[in-house]
């Protein structure tokens, strides 16, 4: 077989669930598959034929460049079993049956995180951990599913990039959240939206008119229609991506959505738009429209609401206690915790565990809880310096049970969402109080505060869902603050050692 154009390679070779794949009912993916861009941006509903483009366009790339290597990146090592074994590998079949890989070939791609095709390769990883996403030179990353990865781990999967002449990109996700994720890889792009064409000049882009493109008919029967001139029902497959911001012209970015979809009818989005109890998971998966709702749960308003009336540095001379949280420096929250409640009495960054180990010191802090990492050695050397006075925090996720206060003498271990919902609920009951001022520290603090986004998944072999949160910014003071209340708590659980030295600053 010959050298074949990218969507001619789709057409003659690949299949889908035993069918040959074709452009009939999915006009929209034809030009994503004719033309190449070396940055492409897919913000995209659940179910739009992304994840079939991008494996075509990895495996095209490997059949026609010769010693190319292609890394496809997912949220977990999960993911990439699933994807591997039941979507790559079939489409390895492929290949072998149109004689463009040998026996051989087909052999060697046994290897759920390794797949060879001649003398390319295709590589998965999960991106759950940083170290495996060392040492792989590649030409072609594609990120599936980017918004359920986490965030710091993309420049290092970036860097595998350096020594390649081809540098090509592919990201595709289903939104959560606006300006986050995939949604700020998208808004960078020249933002290509499918126009149905209509009786307007430009046609009809179907997301921005929803839920005014769904008209009723009698009997029920429901038909996307042109609320601007009134054209109806329209054909879906009769459209054209027209480029919003074409002068962005570095990345290419498609929006997908499940409106001009033929395998789903618009009775059956209205139905669920009507009926649904998840929203955001609506606009997410239907629509591919990032939804905020109540997933975000502190704004401006509420942490304006926690300003008190003392100033910084004050002392009341009630008990206090510090979080600490790491990152390239570290940020650090000091409270006076009495009653129900405590306020910040002050904040900050600092470049050294030293340094905040002084003002500990100077602050007579009774009780300092600190992210045990990513600086173990550093922070555990604090703690034995400062004994009974310092535990390092470790989070868990989906734990199911109460916060290990006494694990060790210098160790704590909680439950990530549990530890974050109960730093939230004390800030929007008024149980936190932020000082009266805001300078530069105190506005970091909202905008870490705010930078928090709640988000649910579903388990789609159990049907559990689980909740986690992500941040949309720096969020350092958020987790410093949980710190601190998981201090006030554990100083309440065990004993500890007060400091008797006179508070400096």
């Amino acid at each position: 077989m010959g050298r074949l154009a990218p969507d001619l390679f789709a057409t003659r070779v690949r299949r889908i669930k035993g069918r040959p794949f074709s452009f009939q009912g999915h006009e929209y993916l034809r030009e994503m598959y004719e033309e190449h861009h070396p940055y492409t941006v897919i913000e995209k509903a659940a179910q739009m034929g992304a994840s079939e483009l991008a494996i075509s366009k990895a495996l095209y790339a490997c059949v026609t460049r010769e010693g190319i290597c292609v890394i496809f990146f997912f949220p977990t090592d999960q993911d990439v079993r699933d994807f591997s074994r039941h979507r790559v590998a079939p489409a390895l079949e492929d290949l072998r049956r149109a004689g463009l890989v040998g026996q051989q070939g087909a052999r060697k791609a046994d290897n759920v995180g390794l797949r060879e095709i001649g003398r390319s390769t295709l590589y998965f990883r999960g991106m759950q951990s940083g170290i495996r996403m060392k040492s792989i030179p590649a030409d072609l990353l594609i990120f599936d599913e980017l918004d359920e990865s986490p965030p710091e781990f993309k420049p290092l999967a970036r860097e595998r990039l350096s020594h390649s002449e081809l540098k090509w990109v592919l990201e595709l996700s289903t939104p959560t959240l606006p300006d986050y994720g995939i949604d700020v890889e998208f808004q960078r792009s020249d933002q290509r939206y499918w126009h149905v064409s209509c009786g307007c000049s430009d046609g009809i882009v179907l997301e921005h008119n929803f839920p005014d493109c769904l008209a009723k008919r009698v009997h029920g029967q429901v038909e996307l229609r042109c609320p601007k001139c009134g054209k109806g029902p329209l054909d879906v497959c009769r459209g054209r991506w027209i480029a919003h911001e074409p002068s962005r012209s570095e990345r290419r970015g498609y929006h997908l959505s499940q409106l001009f979809s033929t395998a789903i009818t618009p009775a059956a989005i209205l139905a669920e738009y009507e009926t649904t109890r998840n929203m955001a998971e609506f606009y997410n998966s239907k629509l591919g429209i990032p939804y905020a709702g109540d997933r975000m749960p502190l704004t401006r308003s509420d942490l304006l609401r926690c300003l008190g009336d003392h100033e910084r540095g004050g002392d009341a001379g009630g008990l206090r206690v510090m979080g600490v949280d790491q990152g390239k420096i570290l940020h650090w929250v000091l409270l006076e915790v009495g009653g129900e409640g405590a306020r910040v009495v002050d904040l900050g960054e600092a470049e050294s565990f030293d340094a905040v180990a002084g003002r500990l010191e100077r602050e007579r802090v009774a009780m300092c809880v600190i992210d045990g990492l990513p600086n173990q050695h550093s922070a555990r050397d604090m703690a034995r310096g400062l004994p009974g006075r310092v535990a390092l925090c470790y989070y868990a996720e989906s734990r199911r049970t109460e916060p290990d206060l006494r694990a060790t003498k210098d160790t704590v271990v909680v439950d990530r969402t549990e530890s974050l919902d109960r730093m939230v609920t004390d800030v929007q009951l008024g149980r936190v109080a932020l000082p009266s001022r805001l300078d530069g520290d105190v506005e970091a603090m909202i905008r870490h505060l705010t930078a928090l986004a709640k988000v649910h998944k579903e388990d789609e072999r159990t049907g559990e869902r689980t909740a986690r949160y992500i941040r949309t910014g720096p969020d350092h003071y958020a987790h410093a603050l949980s710190y601190a209340l998981v201090a006030s708590d554990r100083v309440r659980h065990v004993p500890v050692v007060r400091a008797q030295a006179g508070r400096g600053r």
